[in-house]
């Protein structure tokens, strides 16, 4: 069991991690001068990379093994909390 815990949050760690190089790009292309994103916009950025990335590729392997609709919803919108929680987090953060 405990090694279940540590590889969610080696993945949540992961995920994290790559949305802060992310935003701080993002945030360097924009303008150079500034390096802070607010939270709004964060929790935004969040949204959109859950959109681009978890939902629809989550969506299509629940498509081709069978989970039925319901449960990729509830799946669906853990991880949709979490991306933007942590693009909020870490908009704050920086």
């Amino acid at each position: 069991m405990p090694v279940l815990y540590i590889s969610a949050f080696v993945c949540a760690l992961i995920t994290a991690w790559v949305m802060a190089h992310l935003i701080g790009h993002f945030a360097s292309a924009v303008d150079p001068s500034v390096m802070h994103i607010d939270a709004a916009h964060g929790a935004m950025f969040g949204f959109v990379c859950w959109l681009g990335f978890a939902a629809p590729t989550s969506y299509a392997t629940a498509i081709f093994t069978g989970t039925p609709k319901q449960k990729w919803l509830i799946d669906s919108s853990y991880n949709l909390v979490s991306f933007v929680l942590a693009g909020l987090i870490i908009a704050v953060w920086r």
